[in-house]
Order: C-alpha cells, then structure tokens, then sequence
C-alpha cells in the first residue's frame, strides 16, 4: 500500500495476512522477501515501512529477519501497532547473511522487544447470561 500527500515523498507500507494454515511455514518471510526486493531493485524505493500488533510474536519475527528495525508505536486504525522500517542498505546487509543466522538474530531482537513490552494482565472473559458454559 502506498500512502502519502500529493507533491510529498510517498510511505510504502508491507503488510500480509495468513489464514491460520499458512503460519509457521515461512511464507510470510518468504513473501516479504519477494515484496522487499521487488520495493528496492525494481521500483528504486528508499524505504519500506510495516505496522503489526504488539502481541504478534510471529509477526516480529518476519519483519526483524526480513531486515526491519523497530521504529516506535503508534495509532493504526484505531488500534496501537508497532512501527518497523526498513531501507534498501538494511535489507540488502540482511541477505547477504545465511539463513539461520537471521533467524537468531531475529529471535533475539524479538525476544529483547517483548522484554520491554508492557502486557496487560490476564483477564477471564465474560460470559453473557444465554452463552451456556461448556466443560
């Protein structure tokens, strides 16, 4: 999606959505990758940005292995999201390292970002009076 004011320098956001049997496969890095390259060779684009919820782990993952940086949070439709971004120098530093070692670099900076998320505690949801309680 491309945003922005006419006569201004337009924003490129990356964002995909996956049905619960396409999780864990890759697809979305996989994706992301082919959108990214797409964005910084073909299109001659600078910069890349991406919004997710604060609570998706899986997401984060994708975006920190794809070369993506944590760049804040703010408002999304509504909803808080955290901001990443890439540029075209991060990404291609980022392929030129092997596989696995994006993915644990990933995982460790996923895992220092949650560190430092606030989480709301734990809350049982409620139950309308007709909603009968199964055991």
């Amino acid at each position: 999606r491309v945003t922005g004011k006419a006569g201004a320098a337009a924003t490129v956001e990356l964002g995909c959505r996956l049905l619960p049997l396409g999780w864990g496969t890759g697809m979305a890095v996989e994706g992301g990758h082919a959108l990214l390259r797409h964005a910084f060779h073909r299109l001659k684009l600078d910069e890349v940005h991406a919004f997710c919820h604060p609570a998706h782990r899986s997401v984060k993952f994708a975006l920190l292995s794809l070369g993506f940086q944590a760049a804040g949070r703010k408002a999304v439709q509504g909803h808080d999201a955290d901001v990443f971004r890439v540029n075209r120098l991060q990404w291609q530093r980022m392929t030129r390292l092997p596989a696995r070692l994006r993915g644990r670099m990933a995982m460790a900076a996923t895992r220092a970002m949650l560190d430092h998320t606030p989480r709301e505690p734990a809350r049982e949801p409620a139950l309308e009076p007709s909603e009968p309680v199964r055991i």
